[in-house]
């Protein structure tokens, strides 16, 4: 990885620091036998055997054996669906073949349909040049020890996330960080998901790098999802360690960048502080980057962290149908609720040309029962404005036809003759003709009010017959829009 400075994310990261608050915990009985399956000790053995693997530099027949052990121990641990992933990709050396180890762990039955991804990745390369024995036992075992712990964990317990798990080859530079240097796993990966259209599916990216000094700590760069910051304070927050968690003042550049290109969440569980002092990175790509650094409690604390993360993007999920009712109403919610709410919103149309129909109110009908649905699409506060907005229409629509013919000195005659000519022409002489219908029904109205009324001016049938006609459209015109715009709102849910 390298760091990248910058102001501007530090004023953000100092700004949503101060407003972090937990979210929404999963449910007590799962978070409980996740954080409790999690294993410290496990985590640690997977570390040491796989510092015990010795140099894994990037694309060499050494990190495919690694890459081979990682895969057996998944298949060990419950994981069955994981495979080997080779490629090629230009470096500085020319083209090299590397490796992934991909693995997926599918959504418990509760999930949504399609269940979204959660990608937890971790690189298993070390870098070279440093020494002929550098086996990096925090970067990078302390990552792939600590995820496979925690695939075992989520291959017990899963969860309502399909989760996508990834030890990538070729993080390290050979020379220096560039286009064809570094980072070859993650942006293969972050290409092919594109490429499979499954980017839209990712709710977020974890990485893991560095978090097993056994002087605890994790420095979350300024380049870190606020959103993803806010659910890792309140993980550390919940495991006791909130002190330990520092935000960086530059943003870092690792295996998480390739998805946040795509517009991905990610976030970056790293400890760049890993040295002979606190505040200090000097074991870093060093000889000192030994096993004796590593601590299972480190490992146990941010694998915790990335553990809640998860559960806490669970929750957000829509809430699933209950087992025992859902013979019958979740059938029923995917099909009666959609009949009833395209039964409300063309009756809401229709509404809008027949005044004996409440046309907006049953519209903003179809988006209540709409809400009625698991998923609860839309906000508190959209649902009160569109109330609102019902409303006023719906007295508008009731004040301006006779306010305006009132003006004009015209009669109920006029609006009521307005609204049959509408119809009839509308009926009998599509698609315009309920133009003209609407302004002859309105003149024929006020002759007739004249003819029955002796001190009625002889202007006024004209008069009154346009005031009549402008109130008919104007209260029709606001229904029809507010009715289409509930229409779209329907329709963007079920899109």
């Amino acid at each position: 990885m390298r760091f990248t400075h910058g102001l501007l994310p530090l004023l953000l990261l100092m700004a949503t620091s101060l407003v972090a608050a937990p979210s929404a915990p999963a449910s007590a009985a799962q978070t409980s036998l996740r954080l409790t399956a999690f294993s410290p000790a496990n985590a640690y053995s997977n570390t040491a055997a796989f510092y015990a693997l010795g140099p894994k530099p990037a694309a060499s027949p050494a990190a495919q054996a690694a890459a081979r052990h990682i895969l057996d121990q998944l298949r060990i641990f419950g994981v069955t669906n994981a495979s080997l992933d080779s490629f090629e990709s230009p470096s500085p050396s020319g083209l090299q073949t590397f490796c992934n180890v991909l693995a997926t762990i599918p959504a418990a039955p509760s999930a949504p349909s399609p269940a979204p991804l959660l990608l937890l990745g971790a690189h298993y390369d070390t870098k070279i040049g440093i020494s002929d024995q550098f086996a990096g036992a925090n970067d990078s075992a302390s990552g792939v020890g600590a995820l496979l712990e925690i695939a075992r964990v989520i291959a017990l317990h899963p969860l309502r996330h399909e989760v996508r798990l990834a030890f990538f080859d070729g993080e390290e530079a050979a020379i220096a960080y560039a286009p064809n240097d570094g980072f070859h796993g993650s942006q293969h990966l972050a290409a092919t998901m594109l490429k499979n259209e499954e980017i839209p599916r990712l709710s977020a990216m974890i990485l893991l790098d560095m978090i097993g000094d056994a002087s605890f700590s994790l420095t979350l760069p300024a380049n870190t999802d606020h959103d993803l910051r806010k659910l890792a304070l309140a993980a550390a927050t919940d495991e006791d360690c909130r002190s330990a968690v520092s935000l960086l003042p530059y943003g870092m550049s690792d295996d998480h960048i390739a998805f946040q290109q795509l517009k991905v969440p990610a976030i970056d569980l790293i400890d760049f502080e890993f040295g002979s002092a606190p505040g200090k990175n000097d074991y870093w790509h060093t000889p000192a980057d030994t096993l004796d650094k590593i601590s299972p409690d480190s490992l146990k604390k941010s694998s915790k962290i990335a553990l809640r993360i998860a559960e806490a993007l669970d929750a957000r999920l829509p809430a699933p149908v209950p087992a025992e009712s859902s013979g019958f109403v979740r059938p029923f919610l995917k099909t009666g609720l959609y009949a009833i709410a395209i039964l409300l919103l063309l009756l809401g149309l229709l509404g809008c040309l027949i005044p004996a129909l409440p046309g907006p109110p049953l519209a903003y009908a179809a988006l209540l029962v709409l809400q009625c649905h698991p998923s609860h699409p839309y906000s508190l506060t959209f649902l009160i404005i569109s109330g609102l907005l019902t409303v006023i229409v719906t007295i508008a629509d009731m004040i301006a036809p006779s306010w305006l013919t009132k003006k004009a000195g015209g009669s109920r005659w006029g609006t009521w003759g307005s609204v049959l000519g509408f119809l009839v022409g509308l009926i009998f002489f599509p698609p315009f003709g309920f133009l003209i219908g609407c302004l002859l029904g309105a003149f024929l109205g006020e002759i007739l009010a004249s003819h029955s009324s002796k001190s009625a001016k002889k202007s006024a049938p004209v008069l009154s017959a346009l005031a009549a006609f402008a109130g008919f459209l104007l209260g029709t015109g606001l229904k029809l829009l507010l009715c289409l715009y509930f229409c779209l709102q329907s329709l963007h849910f079920w899109h």
